[in-house]
């Protein structure tokens, strides 16, 4: 016989799993949306001129004009789509969480900025998936 899981926890895992899901599919269909981040302008102003970051500025100085702007762009639509709808699909929620933690922890050391509570927010949100990782690594508790 199967167990009968609690409702509420339930209800509250399924809750926080779309919330996380939709924070990462606005963004993801916003960045879409916007021509400077199709053609790779934003990232080319942000990093490149805001930033100066040491790792693209260099990088974008050997390709052609736009060309590390649009990749770097399309890389973190990409990243954030799967996110958003890898949270929702039982078999890729562990990809999507590494995907989810690898992604914010890479913006960090990128920008060199937590942007305010964001990043610590997103953090906290994985452990909504606590059980989900105990489970599948099948870890005791």
């Amino acid at each position: 016989m199967g167990t009968l899981e609690d409702p509420i926890e339930m209800t509250t895992n399924r809750f926080l799993r779309w919330q996380l899901a939709l924070v990462y599919f606005g963004a993801a269909f916003n960045k879409f949306l916007d021509p400077d981040w199709q053609q790779g302008i934003f990232f080319q102003h942000w990093a490149g001129t805001r930033l100066r970051n040491p790792f693209f500025v260099p990088a974008s100085e050997m390709l052609p004009p736009l060309v590390a702007g649009k990749v770097m762009c399309w890389v973190t639509i990409v990243v954030e789509f799967f996110a958003a709808f890898g949270l929702l699909v039982p078999r890729s929620t562990l990809a999507a969480l590494w995907v989810h933690v690898l992604f914010q922890v890479s913006l960090v050391l990128f920008t060199g900025d937590t942007f305010g509570m964001f990043f610590f927010a997103m953090m906290a949100a994985t452990l909504a998936f606590f059980d989900f990782i105990i489970f599948f690594l099948h870890l005791p508790l």
